[in-house]
């Protein structure tokens, strides 16, 4: 009778730090609610108009060895089609972005491109807020890699960056006018149970004085 009782014992402890494992794995896991709960903090965070409230968000939620890379691109010709580009990504795959200046193609052409860390993309959106005024953003999820039982996501997004500018056809009147427009892709983690900006790639189009919307 001991050694049943044991054995139930036993048994039991296992069963429960096989739960605990379970729970504990299941912790890690990055779901769809996740990534799209932490884009809209991320818009609303950066759109407020106190710079503080985006400069706090940006400096918990990127990784501290988070990378960007930006290019700066613009049409060859006006009106021109962008092309449909399918890129290589070594760690998730084709996956479908344009513009993608790096190939070569009769209607886009890059200008510039910079490289940069996490403290260097928070000053890039601090000094977006004291130059543009009234900035905003809208990020939209155009598709996503991410493995079921996987604690990371890449992310395919269109982000549109707003500003104030006087109106070109009532003077004297404000309108919201589209500042920037990018492709990009989002690197999400989750680790001890919060989720992080690993990096961000982006091909970025800048409308001066740019369209209304």
């Amino acid at each position: 009778m001991k050694s049943v009782l044991q054995a139930v014992l036993f048994g039991a402890v296992l069963c429960a730090a096989g739960m605990s494992g379970s729970s504990a794995h299941a912790g890690e896991r990055l779901t769809l609610y996740e990534v799209n709960k932490f884009i809209k903090n991320f818009d609303q965070s950066v759109s407020s108009q106190d710079t503080l409230v985006g400069q706090s968000f940006l400096i918990n939620n990127l990784s501290e060895d988070a990378h960007f890379e930006t290019r700066l691109v613009v049409p060859r010709t006006a009106g021109g089609d962008y092309g449909n580009v399918y890129y290589k990504d070594h760690a998730y795959g084709v996956y479908y972005r344009y513009p993608y200046p790096s190939v070569n193609t009769p209607y886009m052409q890059e200008v510039s491109s910079y490289y940069d860390t996490k403290p260097g993309i928070i000053t890039v959106f601090q000094n977006k807020k004291i130059q543009i005024p009234g900035y905003s953003q809208k990020t939209v999820v155009e598709g996503f890699t991410m493995p079921a039982s996987a604690s990371k996501a890449a992310v395919d997004v269109t982000i549109r960056e707003y500003g104030a500018r006087y109106s070109q056809t009532y003077p004297g009147l404000i309108e919201n006018a589209l500042q920037m427009h990018s492709k990009c892709r989002m690197y999400l983690e989750k680790t001890r149970s919060q989720v992080h900006l690993s990096g961000l790639t982006c091909e970025t189009i800048s409308y001066y004085p740019g369209p209304s919307v």
